[in-house]
């Protein structure tokens, strides 16, 4: 079987992104991976910084995968749900799979979304895109450079340096 790269499902991850972040009335969402590198975002940044919140928060599964393994646990299924009520946003996570987060910012208004509908319709997204990326490899991506990039890169630099 040949590897799945994360870009081959981009698009359709990303829809269903957006139909979450219209879902629940949030501004932003974003789907990172362990070291919290954004793989997609929905939305705009508005005035805080959610990638560096999210990269953040983005150790929070290696944290639960080492304490499964500490517990010698070998069951690798967990959830992992986290809630910041602010002033003026909710910051909500939530994990998908072992190998992904993804967060979101609400704004905090009259028309608010209830935590509980914030709860349920995340976890139904979370659960399509483990089963959409369950394959996936996100240790490496496909080579969009051609084959003999390398070989052509090496001959100019021997020519510049030569």
């Amino acid at each position: 079987m040949s590897k799945r790269y994360f870009s081959d499902y981009n698009q359709d991850a990303l829809a269903k992104i957006d139909t979450l972040r219209s879902d629940v009335g949030a501004c932003c969402v974003l789907l990172i991976d362990l070291a919290g590198h954004t793989l997609i975002r929905s939305g705009g940044q508005e005035v805080l910084a959610m990638e560096e919140i999210s990269a953040l928060l983005g150790g929070s599964i290696s944290a639960l995968v080492q304490a499964g393994q500490l517990l010698q646990d070998q069951q690798k299924r967990f959830s992992l749900i986290y809630q910041r009520e602010g002033h003026r946003y909710h910051l909500f996570g939530i994990n998908v799979g072992e190998k992904l987060l993804m967060t979101m910012l609400i704004p905090k208004t009259q028309f608010t979304t209830q935590m509980g509908a914030v709860i349920h319709y995340s976890q139904r997204t979370a659960k399509d895109l483990d089963t959409l990326l369950k394959d996936v490899d996100f240790s490496s991506s496909p080579a969009d450079l051609p084959v003999e990039f390398e070989a052509t890169l090496t001959q100019q630099l021997h020519a510049l340096f030569a």
